[in-house]
């Protein structure tokens, strides 16, 4: 019983993981790296694999607004 729960969450983090990353492979990337929308879709296909499995991090970067994705902090010290 408990591993048909793990094995149906597994799979639905895998399904959402994947519909994810053809958004970012698409769209997405050229959101988070405006120099990746340069590149060919067919290297872009490349990073499906690991946005499939790391589509939550990579949601959150791209719900991000781009000023604080930056890193870039303007004040003096």
């Amino acid at each position: 019983m408990l591993l048909n729960i793990l094995v149906s969450v597994f799979y639905g983090y895998l399904g959402l993981g994947a519909i994810f990353g053809l958004y970012f492979v698409i769209w997405g990337a050229a959101r988070i790296d405006p120099d990746a929308h340069h590149l060919p879709i067919l290297l872009r296909f490349l990073l499906w694999p690991a946005s499939t499995a790391l589509w939550p991090v990579l949601l959150v970067k791209v719900l991000t607004p781009l000023e604080t994705v930056s890193g870039h902090d303007h004040q003096s010290h």
